[in-house]
């Protein structure tokens, strides 16, 4: 469950700049996006202290560890790229069956995957 932490923090985050984008769009939170998040995540990533933004926790203990710029930025980075590739249309399918199949459960980042390639392939 931990080890897709970025999941729920990615698209926390980057809902929260698409909403704010549709009930103010002259504020230009889609290019701030870029700024604050994508930017930041891909030069967090060239470290070699990164992770992968799927992590086993082994322990509890680490757990607080995987709560960090990688989680939220270079999660909500690929959930951004991931609505630029397969077209806002197929994204908005993939993500609506995806929640309606998770609403009551769990989810894996291989689920994510499935709905989308699903989507993609209407």
């Amino acid at each position: 469950w931990w080890s897709d932490l970025w999941l729920k923090e990615g698209f926390a985050t980057f809902m929260g700049y698409i909403s704010l984008n549709v009930v103010e769009p002259t504020w230009g939170v889609m290019e701030q996006f870029l700024i604050s998040n994508l930017h930041k995540a891909l030069e967090l990533d060239s470290l070699k202290t990164s992770h992968p933004i799927n992590v086993v926790v082994n322990h509890p203990d680490e757990i607080p560890q995987i709560f960090d710029v990688i989680s939220y930025s270079k999660g909500a980075s690929i959930i951004r790229m991931m609505q630029h590739f397969l077209s806002e249309n197929t994204f908005r399918k993939g993500v609506t069956n995806y929640l309606n199949s998770f609403q009551y459960s769990n989810a894996e980042q291989d689920d994510l995957w499935l709905h989308m390639t699903q989507a993609a392939h209407q």
